[in-house]
């Protein structure tokens, strides 16, 4: 239970710095759209790839007073998927529609979905 808190902990914090971060980055190029109009979020190549970020996890005692270490999980070089579709539902426009810009909070959600 104290592991899980502690993880929760730190994928809190991880989000916080990936809406920053994903806010600093919304003047980066947009991912192009390909044949039939697709933007794509996430795909081999792009150069501000929200789903390629490193998965390390620092882990804390539940009340955040001492670190007990860092945590790398081993990319996996054979997985049974590798492809997945993220489908963020989440906008900051006031529209009935969003256009088809990958704005802070597409890479936010997609960065969540992907770790």
């Amino acid at each position: 239970m104290r592991h899980r808190l502690a993880r929760l902990g730190v994928v809190l914090g991880l989000m916080s710095i990936a809406v920053a971060a994903g806010a600093s980055a919304a003047g980066a190029s947009a991912a192009p759209a390909g044949a039939a109009g697709t933007v794509w979020l996430c795909r081999p190549g792009l150069r501000a790839n929200p789903c390629t970020r490193g998965l390390s996890t620092t882990l804390y005692t539940p009340d955040l007073k001492r670190k007990l270490g860092v945590e790398r999980p081993r990319a996996v070089w054979h997985p049974a998927i590798d492809c997945f579709y993220v489908y963020p539902t989440v906008s900051g426009q006031p529209t009935g529609n969003a256009n088809l810009e990958v704005g802070p909070e597409e890479r936010s959600i997609a960065l969540y979905q992907a770790a």
